[in-house]
């Protein structure tokens, strides 16, 4: 069964799950296995090393995958965008910095641009740049930001940004645990037929596990949550 939601149309995916880009951890073959399970995996292009980069995509091999990067060191490695767009990533996934100086490239080289933000000034800035999708990062992801916990910050970062699809990343697993927890996901904008819509109505999320096992099977833990 796949799911009808904004990030499965956008990336033509089958579920609404994309393997968080963490350096260090996320390899070729990782986002491979997140991409064979259904979702979308991204490569960590981390402190924008090309040569890492040129490596770590032949690791994925044929696999369908976006490349992630620490902003404030891609600004430091600015050629490390060129090598990405080189292999025609789905999604160019930025964090830690203002994303305006390339949301042109990474949109004219063929990739949504995702914007990983910590706050709501932050989600509104990068809504205004350009961004396709943007990443709600509460203090359980690594307590990245260490301002807001991700339950109170999602539905803040999609008042926010209007229209664009929001993802949520820190301390959340499967969707009926979300589902549970978080009686305004309703609010998230995912949209699915009527059939389906009781299935679809919470907020995708990043999954940033170090097993590529773990990512292979990510498409039958979902579908045993629903």
């Amino acid at each position: 069964m796949a799911f009808d939601t904004a990030l499965t149309r956008m990336f033509g995916i089958d579920i609404p799950v994309i393997s968080a880009s963490m350096a260090g951890v996320a390899g070729g073959k990782l986002a491979a296995a997140a991409t064979m399970g259904g979702g979308l995996g991204l490569i960590a292009g981390g402190y924008s090393d090309p040569a890492l980069l040129e490596h770590e995509f032949s690791e994925a091999g044929n696999a369908v995958v976006g490349v992630g990067f620490i902003t404030w060191a891609l600004a430091k490695n600015p050629e490390a965008l060129d090598v990405a767009l080189s292999h025609s990533p789905k999604a160019i996934f930025l964090s830690f910095a203002e994303i305006g100086p390339y949301v042109a490239k990474s949109k004219s080289g063929g990739a949504k641009l995702i914007a990983q933000v910590q706050t709501v000034a932050q989600a509104r800035a990068a809504a205004e740049a350009g961004a396709d999708l943007i990443v709600a990062q509460g203090t359980e992801a690594g307590g990245h930001g260490a301002a807001r916990a991700t339950l109170p910050l999602v539905p803040a970062v999609v008042d926010a940004v209007g229209d664009i699809p929001v993802l949520a990343a820190g301390g959340l697993r499967m969707g009926a645990g979300w589902r549970r927890r978080c009686p305004w996901v309703r609010l998230a904008p995912w949209s699915a037929p009527p059939s389906s819509r009781r299935k679809n109505r919470w907020p995708a999320q990043t999954v940033s596990s170090g097993s590529p096992k773990v990512l292979a099977t990510t498409r039958r833990r979902v579908r045993s949550s629903t």
